[in-house]
């Protein structure tokens, strides 16, 4: 409760002899050991009273629960799957859409936006009919 070391206790002890005197230094002892107890006594009492308060609360049976989630790793589980659920209900709702379903079928045949338009085969021009032997312009 009290941290003090050996040197600081040193330095009480010379305290209270000089300020008390070695006469009244065992009363003062026995006096300073009386509110020690009764201070802890309270201490434990209210303690007690707290943990009586939490047992009623259900607390421990709370804290319990949370320790055991966090060993098992159950939430790290239950947050990717409620991720994994979130991404199926989005692509379901997407797929589901009739707009994906156009732009689909576009996909199939080939006639949507940015693909390359395929030009038909150029035709082979037309030959024109050979005139008569002897019928040249010149």
């Amino acid at each position: 409760m009290f941290d003090i070391g050996g040197l600081e206790l040193l330095v009480i002890v010379v305290v209270a002899l000089v300020a008390i005197g070695p006469k009244e230094l065992p009363g003062a002892i026995r006096t300073g050991m009386t509110w020690m107890r009764k201070t802890r006594a309270l201490a434990h009492e209210f303690q007690s009273g707290l943990e009586e308060l939490s047992r009623e609360a259900g607390v421990h049976e709370l804290q319990r629960e949370v320790e055991e989630a966090a060993k098992t790793d159950e939430l790290d589980e239950l947050a990717r799957d409620f991720n994994k659920e979130i991404a199926d209900e989005e692509t379901r709702r997407i797929l589901d859409d009739p707009e994906t379903h156009k732009l689909l079928a576009e996909v199939e045949r080939g006639d949507f936006l940015g693909s390359p338009v395929e030009e038909p085969p150029p035709e082979e021009p037309k030959k024109l009919p050979e005139a008569p032997p002897g019928a040249t312009g010149s």
